[in-house]
């Protein structure tokens, strides 16, 4: 944070960019308001104070520089060896809620939360395999961006980091121009089908357990993939039920033997690993009732840092023991008392 996100600084100010940072951090791990969290620390300056030095980032200039601050910290994890085998990623929407008045910034969505159906709306890539669990990028999502140009973006980064294996995306980027960016990008996908009545007419012709060609879309613009019908038990409430999903996918292979239909639902499981991430962040999230776009983002993007700070200090353990890491050693409560009574000066 020191090294990457520049907070201007006066030559004769109280309290120096460090100290800043520490604050930024402090409240993050303790989800604490500025008003009342910073009273925690021997030194630090008053909430209008903090947020005044904040807010003389520009909002884009802030995005960049944590997400240097971002990439700072995952070439670390990387140096660990972690992302030299390709990868499984997730992409996914997470809102923030907003009550302020609307801005460029904010994006309109379902009524919650008494928000006047406003949210701050961010796009993340994840990798959502054990021991690796890395958030790559989160991405500020405005209300006339589209999905497509959404997951180009969260790819493309990616690609500069880690080799992508597989994409798991939720059922809203069915659409023709999500799978056609996709095939154009050569990702290997899955996800889940619309049960729209074409789909509902494929289930009914083909049968449990089966891939067919499918396309959808109209005469003029259409989008050809794979539908993977799979035939899944769950267990709820101590009773098994069976339920019957489509998929759409561009895996190649033949489902001899019925494996493939067996497979694509099990490694579909994998995209929860991006909903736990979102907890988790949101878990070490500063509040905020501030409408400033540069507070908003400081705060999210502080969080997704501690996020992978977490899964790092994890991966570091991990190796020291020779152990594989298959679900968190230190949990994120004890890392937040760790830095707590580091910053605090316990």
């Amino acid at each position: 944070m020191n090294k990457h996100v520049k907070i201007p600084t006066a030559p004769n100010c109280v309290y120096s960019r460090e100290t800043i940072h520490r604050c930024l951090i402090h409240l993050s791990v303790n989800e604490r308001y500025a008003e009342s969290g910073l009273e925690y620390l021997q030194t630090a300056p008053s909430a209008d104070a903090f947020l005044y030095r904040l807010k003389m980032l520009d909002y884009d200039e802030a995005y960049s520089m944590m997400v240097n601050a971002n990439n700072a910290l995952i070439d670390v994890v990387a140096r660990k060896g972690i992302l030299r085998k390709r990868v499984i990623v997730a992409i996914d929407y997470t809102d923030i809620p907003y009550h302020g008045k609307y801005n460029s910034m904010v994006y309109r969505s379902q009524h919650k939360h008494g928000t006047n159906m406003f949210y701050y709306c961010y796009a993340t890539i994840s990798i959502v395999e054990h021991g690796r669990r890395i958030c790559l990028q989160a991405l500020p999502v405005k209300q006339l961006d589209q999905k497509h140009e959404v997951l180009m973006r969260l790819i493309e980064y990616a690609r500069k980091i880690v080799r992508i294996k597989l994409l798991l995306v939720d059922r809203a980027f069915f659409t023709i121009d999500c799978i056609n960016t996709l095939d154009s990008m050569h990702v290997k996908y899955i996800m889940p089908a619309v049960k729209n009545n074409r789909v509902k007419d494929a289930i009914g012709n083909s049968g449990a357990n089966s891939i067919s060609t499918f396309e959808i879309g109209s005469k003029s613009r259409t989008a050809r993939t794979r539908l993977a019908i799979c035939r899944v038990r769950r267990r709820v409430k101590g009773k098994v039920r069976r339920r019957t999903l489509a998929f759409a996918t561009n895996v190649k292979g033949s489902n001899k033997n019925k494996q493939l239909t067996k497979i694509i639902p099990k490694e579909y499981r994998r995209r929860w690993g991006i909903e736990t991430s979102y907890s988790k962040i949101k878990e070490s999230k500063a509040m905020t009732r501030s409408t400033s776009n540069t507070v908003r983002v400081l705060y999210f993007m502080t969080a997704v840092i501690v996020y992978n700070a977490w899964q790092l200090a994890n991966i570091i353990i991990a190796i020291a023991l020779g152990m594989q890491l298959t679900r968190p050693i230190i949990s994120m409560p004890k890392l937040v008392r760790n830095i707590t009574q580091f910053i605090e000066g316990g």
